[in-house]
């Protein structure tokens, strides 16, 4: 991966504890209560999984703790070192390893029936970088195995981020030229076509694509300051658009899910 391992190491370990996110309150939890109901949809039984940008492990741990045998790895030593602190406490993954998902050369081919691209392809500016993440991912995906590959939306963060660029609206014409602000940056964003054009080009099959945190940009105040009963009121609303294509845009996080 050509970014910066060190920018990624300060990030993650100072700017933003990825253990954390999603947490800390009602909007921030949607995207993974979505990915998770969607998992538990769609994996089969026993399945070999591996979570190839783990983070901080949550799905690594969710998928273990419902019977999947789950290899973990990340780009970030930070990251891994809180799954192997977790493992400690709650040994239940297969194996556990520092690495990008851009080289997954350890694995043999079509040896896994899940592979997990839940970071790695939003956090790669180059385009070829980011689809070598793909390419590999696939390669080690068994045929007729489950791609599951997360993508940041650039036309959600218009909303998000509409103050700071008011008064400086070239950035918003670079993110949508490219992807990204500056050749510096940690992130890249598509648009949900965009996603789907490059499954295609990849010869996959989408079974889904979603809305992983929905209508959470515009409305997140409101959801913050919701009660569990209803938040939950909500979240059932949520499931039943998170696939609906008007929407797609509004999401921040979104998720594809692909057969091979």
């Amino acid at each position: 991966m050509r970014q910066n391992k060190e920018k990624f190491e300060v990030y993650y370990t100072t700017e933003n504890d990825e253990n954390l996110r999603g947490h800390r309150n009602n909007q921030g939890i949607i995207e993974f209560l979505t990915t998770e109901k969607y998992m538990k949809q769609v994996i089969p039984l026993k399945s070999i999984v591996l979570d190839a940008c783990a983070g901080c492990g949550v799905y690594s741990f969710f998928l273990a703790n419902l019977g999947h045998a789950v290899t973990a790895g990340d780009f970030v030593k930070h990251n891994v070192d809180v799954i192997k602190n977790k493992q400690k406490q709650q040994p239940v993954l297969q194996h556990i390893y520092e690495g990008s998902a851009t080289d997954l050369s350890q694995f043999d081919n079509e040896s896994f029936d899940v592979v997990l691209n839940m970071g790695a392809f939003y956090h790669i500016i180059d385009k070829e970088e980011r689809e070598k993440s793909i390419s590999e991912c696939l390669r080690v995906l068994k045929k007729g195995g489950l791609f599951f590959i997360a993508y940041l939306n650039k036309f959600s963060n218009i909303i998000k981020y509409n103050e700071q660029w008011r008064d400086d609206f070239s950035s918003v014409e670079r993110l949508f030229e490219y992807g990204y602000i500056d050749d510096d940056s940690l992130f890249y964003q598509a648009s949900p076509e965009e996603i789907e054009d490059i499954m295609k080009k990849f010869n996959l099959t989408i079974l889904h694509n979603i809305a992983t945190d929905g209508l959470k940009a515009p409305i997140y105040e409101t959801l913050n300051l919701m009660n569990e009963k209803t938040f939950e009121r909500y979240m059932n609303y949520h499931y039943q658009i998170c696939e609906i294509r008007s929407l797609l845009g509004y999401s921040e996080h979104a998720l594809v899910i692909c057969k091979k």
